[in-house]
This record gives structure tokens, sequence and C-alpha cells, in this order.
């Protein structure tokens, strides 16, 4: 009877859909039942056929209700008829990313005899096919038999989704050979919701990460294969959407496997959950619709809240918040904003006495938010974002105590020290000179729980923000004071070398490689003589280390950070020498700035681009006074 699994789906379809015409209903009753039917065609019935037989005669029963008045005599086989011409395979149920609804108006569509399309005939027709494939599609053996066609959908349009990616980084290439406009790559960027970078290195900075971004999600979707049988049908309509790239319909599919999967399970598994809630806000992100991805989040933690009421609490904090917040701090916008909004309602006071430690990471997350806002927010708006973050710290600690719990609070402890630390550098005078001096207690207040012997790692860390805030005091300091300030900031990094070696922690030596370079820096500037020149050349030498593993290929905003630290370094070295020397210094330090303003855009980097402007300003002011015989 059938050439193929493949045609069992469509052949039970063609049974159960023509049979629900021959329900018990007066000028309609055969005698024959669905079941009966069913049982003459398939010599080896499928599990579930009689279930689904009788499901489907009620429902037809209840359809025909409507109609039974208006009916033509021949109704029946009118019916049988339709079913016939139009039946779809299985490629095209699959087409219609397994929605019974499309799959039977795509049927009425095609009907083209005129008694079959005299009414109510097409009605009738969509409603009871309608049913049918609903019940059709939520039976697993049923279901089981569209995946044939579904992966060979997959596998196509992997096939097309990697030409889709490789076609754009060719675009990309192309732009950087001035082969094709930049119009072109601001047309691709406002598919993913990118409408103000204007400038080539930007459009190519963002392309590239969305394109990554893109593969990461490929591999999301996939692998959701396997979390249930209806799943896996909706799953290979997903990636058809993705290929082409339809993100907005792949997000729609995964919300309807996420329903399908909570209606399945009494209490739906979270871990099966989380993939799907993952894979759509993450659909949503590559859009650049973080306000849809805080949505689904939202309503993700809350649908929680009848299993276990502090559940919502428990994904809001440990699992959601990371998301937003990773976003925003790669692409900033409104990820920051809104990772502090999803732990907002988790600072309450009633948290705190349901989980007082669960409400301590509430406040510590919340934190972090504000202080990364702030790091992108000029001016007195900043400056609270700060004492915000401080505040919530302080909070966080209240409960994470050292006796109680001393890694937890060696950790906060070391997060309020660096925004103490960032509040010190914006705040003028006595005033600030305090606040960075409260920091430095924290941070070795840290190091008498994070020692070297039991947390190596977490004690290099908390020595290279010593290193940090040090070496701040030492630039806001005069005199000896200063530079002792500034040798013990260059000590906290040769210590942290001795950990973060660059086999070990390759990025992490890079980082301190860059601080001690800036340490040596200002050293440099502050000392006569010979003993200067070598401080700066030593501070060159840790600059091109750091370049060393921070590549523009792998780490491109730390590798313009630390090509502007040399364009700086050379600049203020370039009239310390000859005129000759000078010259030579100047010419690299402009080679470096124009190099670290390709990767620094405008929008996203503004502050780093507006220092970076600022140095080379500075440096082609010099090169036109060397060039000026009256200077």
């Amino acid at each position: 009877m059938f050439s193929s699994r493949t045609d069992h789906i469509a052949n039970a379809a063609k049974l159960l859909t023509a049979s629900a015409a021959f329900v018990a209903k007066p000028g309609l009753k055969t005698g024959t039942s669905v079941y009966d039917a069913a049982q003459k065609i398939f010599k080896d019935p499928p599990k579930g056929l009689k279930t689904m037989a009788d499901d489907i005669t009620n429902i037809a029963d209840d359809v025909l209700k409507g109609f039974a008045r208006d009916l033509p005599d021949d109704a029946p086989i009118l019916f049988e008829q339709m079913v016939t011409a139009t039946l779809p395979d299985a490629a095209t149920i699959t087409a219609h990313q397994m929605n019974a609804a499309r799959v039977a108006q795509s049927m009425r569509d095609r009907l083209t005899d005129r008694d079959q399309r005299q009414a109510p005939m097409p009605d009738l027709f969509v409603n009871i096919v309608t049913a049918a494939f609903e019940k059709l599609f939520v039976e697993k053996d049923f279901a089981a038999d569209l995946t044939p066609a579904v992966y060979a959908q997959l596998l196509d349009g992997n096939a097309e989704i990697n030409r889709g990616i490789n076609n754009l980084e060719e675009k990309m290439q192309s732009l950087l050979d001035g082969k094709i406009s930049l119009d072109e790559m601001q047309i691709i960027a406002a598919s993913f919701g990118e409408h103000d970078i204007s400038d080539q290195p930007g459009l190519v900075r963002f392309l590239q990460q969305k394109a990554d971004d893109y593969r990461k999600l490929i591999t999301e979707v996939e692998s959701l294969k396997g979390l249930s049988s209806r799943i896996d049908n909706i799953h290979g309509a997903a990636m058809a959407a993705l290929r082409k790239p339809d993100l907005e319909e792949a997000r729609k599919l995964i919300e309807d496997a996420k329903d399908i999967h909570q209606q399945s399970v009494l209490l739906p598994a979270l871990e099966a959950n989380e993939k799907l809630v993952k894979t759509q806000v993450d659909i949503a992100l590559l859009q650049g619709d973080v306000e849809e991805a805080y949505r689904l989040l939202c309503a993700s933690a809350d649908s929680f809240a009848s299993i276990d009421p502090l559940e919502p609490a428990r994904l809001r904090i440990q699992r959601y918040w990371h998301t937003l917040r990773d976003y925003g701090f790669r692409y900033g916008g409104g990820g920051l904003i809104l990772a502090f909004d999803l732990i907002k309602p988790c600072l309450s006071v009633a948290l705190r006495s349901e989980n007082a430690m669960l409400w301590s990471t509430a406040q510590n997350h919340a934190a972090m938010a504000l202080q990364e806002q702030a790091i992108r927010t000029e001016g007195p708006k900043g400056a609270d974002l700060l004492r915000q973050a401080v505040t919530a710290y302080r909070a966080a600690l209240e409960v994470r105590t050292r006796t109680d719990h001393p890694v937890d609070w060696a950790m906060t402890q070391n997060n309020l020290g660096t925004a103490l630390m960032d509040q010190g550098k914006r705040t003028e005078g006595s005033k600030g000179a305090d606040l960075l001096e409260q920091a430095v207690t924290a941070y070795r207040a840290v190091l008498k729980v994070y020692t070297r012997t039991d947390h190596p790692e977490d004690w290099a860390m908390t020595q290279n923000n010593l290193g940090v805030v040090l070496h701040v005091q030492g630039e806001l300091t005069e005199g000896p004071k200063g530079v002792d300030l500034l040798e013990q900031s260059v000590a906290a990094y040769r210590a942290v070398l001795k950990v973060c070696t660059r086999t070990d922690h390759p990025e992490d030596w890079a980082m301190t490689q860059n601080n001690l370079g800036a340490a040596l820096h200002v050293q440099g500037n502050r000392t006569e003589g010979s003993k200067g020149i070598d401080l700066q050349a030593q501070a060159l030498t840790a600059y091109r280390a750091a370049l060393e593993v921070r590549t523009r290929v792998d780490l491109p905003l730390d590798w313009a950070k630390t090509q502007s630290n040399i364009a700086e370094l050379l600049n203020d070295r370039g009239l310390r020498f000859n005129s000759k020397d000078s010259g030579t210094d100047l010419a690299a330090a402009l080679d470096a700035v124009d190099l670290a303003l390709e990767v620094l855009d405008p929008k996203h980097l503004s502050y780093y681009h507006v220092k970076t402007t600022e140095i080379r300003n500075q440096i082609l002011s010099k090169i036109d006074a060397l060039s000026d015989p009256k200077s």
C-alpha cells in the first residue's frame, strides 16, 4: 500500500480525513467507522490509530453540526475526491512548518473542480482537514514519519546557511578591497537591526560579530533535535526559516515548539524549556531586538511561578541576567539597562526574607549591570549609576559576610573595589582621593581570602585590580609619593605575571602586559634622564608583548586599545629625543592611532573613540610643529 514510510503520514491523513465525512450524521452515515476503515487499509496498524480515529470521529461530528443542513447529497463522495486531489506529500507538509491550518488552507487553494468549490464544501473541508492534521501532528508514531523529509530540508538548509555566511564574509572582504559600496553593507546591517553605523570599519566589525552570532544560533537550533518527536518536526521548519534567513518566522516556530513542550508534560523539563527560550532570545538578539529578548525572558521566568514561587527569581538571577548583560557588554545599547530591569524585581525585601543568598546575588548582579552602564555614560548620570552600584554591592555584603561566606564575600568585595575606583577616577579633589583609597582597602582585604596558595587565579585578578587603582593614585599624586605608588603598581602587575602565564592564561597575561605597559609609561614620563627613557622602552616592550595575543582577528577591541596605548606612548616620547628620532616616533604613533580608530567606532565605543581621536590630534599637532622651520 505504501511506497515508503515517508508516505505513511500522507496516506494516514487521506484515510482519516476522507473517513471523517462518513461519521454518524443523518444522510451521511455508512455504517463504517473511521477505525474500521483504517484497519482495512493498514496491514500493520500503527500504535495509537484507534484513539486517534475515535478523536477524529468526535471532532468531525462537532464540525458537521454547523454544516449538515446545507450539505449536498454527494458530500461524502466530494469530500473524498477533494482530499485525494489535494493531499500534500511529506515535504510540502514540512514546508508549511507543521501548521495544520496552513496545510489545510494550501489544500483548499488547490481545489479546481466546480462541484468541490460549491458552498459550504470548501469551509467544511478546511475545518475537518485542519482537525485531522492537528491530531496527526501530535501523535508520536505519525509525526515521526516526517523525520526523513525534515532532515533532508535540514541538510539543504545548512548548506544554504553556510553559503550565505560565506557570501557575507566575501562581501565584507570586498568592502575592504573597495569593490562594493558601503550602501550594500548598510543594507545587510539593517537586516540585523543596525541602522546607524556609517563608517567602513564599524560596519565590518559589526557584521563579523553578527556572522559569529549566526553560526552559534545555527548550532543552538541543531541542538534542539531530540527534545521530543513533536518538537523535532518544528525544528526542521525552523532551520528552513533560518536559511532564508527569515528570523521572524524562526522565532515564531520556536515559540510554537515551546508551547508544544509545555503542553505535552505536566511539569515541563527545565533543561528543554531553557533550550527553547534561549533559542528564541538569541534569534531576537541577532535581529537587534533586545526589548523582545527581555520580554521573552521575563515571560519565561514568570511562567514557573506556579511550580515554585522562587523559581522566577532563580531564573532571572542565575540564568537570564547573563544573556542581556553579555549582549549589552558586546553591542552597547539597551542590553545593560534591561539586564538591570530584569533583576530589579528580585531586589525586594520579600526575597531577602525568603532566600537571603539569592537576594544578595541579585544585588551583586544589579550592581554589575549599573557599573557597566556607568562606564558608557558621561557626566552626572554616569556618576549616579556608579553610586547606585556601590550601594548595591554594600547591600550584598550585608548577607555575604567574610565569616559565613568568605569566597562570595571576596568576590563581591572585589567588585566593590572596582566600582569605588571608577567613582574615584570621576571625582575631583579629596573626595575622589578618599574613594580611591577605599578601593585599595577593599582589594587588600580581598587578598586575605584570595591567597596565592588557595585561590591563585582569583589572587592574580585582585592583584591586577590593585595594580590598576595604585596606578590611578600614582598619576593623581605629585612628587615622590606618586612615584612610589606607581612602583607599587608595577610590582602588583609583575606579581600577576607569575601566575597568569602566556601558556596557561594567554588573555589574562596579555591584559596584564598591557596594564604593566601603562604603569611603566607613566613612570617613564615622571622620571628624568636615561632611567625615564629605559622605563618608556620597557613600556613599549610590554605593549608589544600584549599584541602577540591581542590580535585584531581574535580580540579586536583589546587590540585597538593597546594600539591606542602605543600611540600615546610614542606621542609622549616623540619630543624627548632629537628631531629625527622624534619624527620616527610620531610617524609610528600616527600609524598606531589610525589602526586603533579602524575598530573604535564612534557609536558603540564613543568613549574610546573620543579619547583616541584626541591622541591623534596631538600627534598631528606635533608633526606639524616639527615640519615648521620656525618652531
